[in-house]
């Protein structure tokens, strides 16, 4: 069993959406804990296997674009200016309104808060 499939089947009560990745050899899940559609507010508890996130933009209109919050693994992600940042079990990061990245892990589970959402980067 895989790690996606172990922190799956470790909260049954959610209701996962998992996504193979478009080159086929990974995987992301996902499952909204809470939300608001008209803010477009979101937490959501997630896994990426093998792959990177699409690129997306946090929109903005909160005190923050995101927060993540690593439980397990490293979360691989390029900042401002290209500098390289991994996030760890137990680390906390904020990010800016506005802020566009497309995080990579060949394992991480965490939670993510958005207070008005994201938007995808072509």
């Amino acid at each position: 069993m895989s790690g996606l499939d172990q922190v799956v089947a470790t909260y049954p009560q959610l209701k996962w959406k998992v996504h193979p990745s478009a080159d086929g050899k990974g995987r992301t899940a996902y499952a909204v804990v809470s939300g608001n559609r008209e803010t477009g507010e979101l937490w959501v508890m997630a896994v990426i296997e093998n792959c990177t996130v699409p690129k997306h933009r946090h929109n903005s209109g909160g005190k923050y674009g995101e927060m993540i919050l690593t439980i397990s693994g490293a979360l691989y992600d390029t900042i401002a200016h290209g500098h390289e940042v991994i996030y760890s079990s137990g680390s906390v990061v904020f990010l800016p309104e506005d802020s566009v990245h497309a995080p990579h892990a060949v394992f991480w589970h965490g939670l993510y808060h958005q207070p008005r959402g994201s938007t995808l980067v072509e």
